[in-house]
């Protein structure tokens, strides 16, 4: 008996965290890189726009998404759209960066994408497509983690470096992202 409370014990005290075991993203004030990710809603739809050359001076949102659940997507995307209505585009950006973790091929996932942002009405939340979770010159640049555990990595960026993260964003957390971005915002105006 004496044994097996002292095992119960010693794996409680020294077991991994999840949140170490599921670190993703880069560390807080780092200078976000610039990449080029296809937009398939928002402002530069249809282009290769680099959001950290273009918008990086000002603050907003980057959602790295390694998951094929668009409808544990929709409530987030939705959300960020609202928010970017109420605030505008100059006090708040939002990117969706779909990392394709699927692997379909640039014409399937465009296509399929396209069809997701319509659906959800996106105007001013980037929908994003990048090549795959392990992508150098995206993913890779970001430090994403591509463990299919990680469902999301979630960057709010101000003056182009990273101000907080989140892994496994939900739909019940973006109360508490909101809430944090504008006490970041609010220390950091433009």
């Amino acid at each position: 008996m004496k044994f097996w409370l002292t095992l119960f014990l010693f794996i409680l005290v020294y077991r991994p965290s999840t949140a170490q075991v599921l670190n993703s993203g880069l560390p807080i004030g780092t200078e976000c890189p610039a990449f080029d990710p296809h937009h398939v809603s928002g402002p530069d739809r249809n282009s290769r726009a680099c959001p950290m050359c273009k918008y990086g001076s000002r603050q907003g949102v980057m959602i790295w998404v390694n998951h094929s659940d668009w409808d544990a997507l929709e409530p987030i995307a939705r959300r960020l759209e609202s928010e970017i209505k109420t605030r505008g585009l100059r006090q708040f950006r939002a990117f969706i960066i779909y990392m394709n973790p699927a692997g379909l091929p640039l014409a399937q996932l465009l296509e399929e994408s396209r069809k997701k942002a319509d659906a959800w009405k996106l105007e001013k939340t980037a929908l994003v497509c990048v090549p795959s979770p392990t992508d150098p010159e995206s993913a890779g640049l970001f430090q994403i983690n591509p463990d299919p555990r990680v469902k999301n990595t979630v960057m709010v960026y101000s003056r182009r470096k990273v101000a907080h993260k989140v892994i496994n964003l939900n739909a019940g957390g973006l109360d508490d992202l909101v809430r944090t971005c504008d006490e970041i915002f609010l220390r950091n105006p433009l």
